[in-house]
């Protein structure tokens, strides 16, 4: 899991295997200002739950719906 903030800016979890879609989010979101945080195993069916756990403050999820349709 990567992690990047900037003085309390909004939180943002994306989930995405892809890495160069995730390297996109990832950049255009920080560009905007906002805090990510990065989840990228798809094949973890807990990944998602324990990186919500690990990374307080979330107020947006992007997931990819591959990881989340399991």
């Amino acid at each position: 899991m990567r992690t990047s903030s900037n003085a309390n800016p909004p939180r943002v979890l994306v989930c995405e295997p892809d890495t160069p879609s995730l390297d996109f989010l990832v950049r255009a979101l920080e560009q905007a200002g906002l805090a990510v945080a990065t989840v990228t195993d798809a094949a973890d069916d807990g990944a998602l739950a324990r990186a919500l756990d690990r990374t307080p403050g979330i107020g947006l999820v992007i997931a990819d719906a591959a990881m989340v349709e399991r």
